[in-house]
């Protein structure tokens, strides 16, 4: 009961956030499945674990990196919601163990297969074989997720804690558009190295597709984004 209070309480932050600093939006190529699933998600911002939540009222654990568990008030959100540290210096085999029982009981689980941040805004790291392992392993559906949002609205900062130094990527203003793809289904033995690489690469694909699913649709809808100042200024050049 309390990890679900914590997290009814993380999806409120996430709401209010999403609504006050950002022009959020969420557009579904179909709905999620009624049954456990797995989220997997591009990652241009620090911000993104704080706002996955906002997709779906289904108890969900997000794997993130162990630094952000280190911040004083974030990182007791996180352990108290139940998410799940992902530590960069060792096997996190344990860790997707933990997640798959999560399945297996019902929770829905969150994952960035880039491991980490995208190289920058608009932009795709490589994908690690963490989500592909997970689905294999657990038999859960996938859902791709694709954010797509603009460097001015980036705001970077150097993120400081007891035992972790780097660089954070916060989204702080204007548009932060997510596109919800269909489920993908996959089945197979999880020691079978090619399969895993192929469903990685399935998986990913279905991620940036909706990633750029995003970026077209908020260039479909420019004059309702763009800022007052910038639109002013286009109409006085022509």
């Amino acid at each position: 009961m309390l990890k679900k209070n914590w997290h009814f309480f993380h999806r409120l932050l996430s709401g209010i956030y999403a609504k006050t600093m950002l022009r959020h939006k969420i557009f579904w190529d179909a709905p999620l499945p009624n049954e456990a699933f797995i989220l997997a998600v591009n990652h241009p911002t620090t911000t993104d674990p704080l706002l996955l939540p906002v997709i779906t009222r289904h108890p969900m654990a997000i794997l993130v990196t162990e630094m952000a568990f280190d911040l004083p008030l974030f990182g007791k959100i996180l352990r108290a919601a139940g998410h799940i540290p992902v530590f960069l210096d060792r096997s996190n085999a344990e860790q997707l163990d933990g997640a798959v029982e999560m399945l297996n009981t019902g929770r829905s689980i969150g994952i960035f297969p880039e491991g980490g941040l995208s190289p920058k805004v608009g932009s795709f790291g490589r994908a690690h074989t963490g989500a592909a392992r997970l689905a294999l392993m657990s038999g859960a559906p996938v859902v791709p997720v694709g954010i797509h949002m603009l460097q001015e609205g980036v705001a970077s900062s150097v993120t400081k804690s007891e035992n972790f130094e780097s660089v954070s990527q916060w989204a702080v203003r204007g548009p932060y558009y997510l596109s919800i793809g269909e489920p993908m289904g996959f089945n197979g033995d999880v020691e079978d190295r090619p399969l895993v690489r192929n469903v990685t690469k399935q998986i990913w694909d279905g991620v940036k597709e909706q990633a750029y699913r995003s970026e077209e649709r908020m260039k479909a809808e420019q004059p309702l984004w763009l800022p007052l100042s910038r639109f002013l200024l286009w109409r006085s050049l022509f």
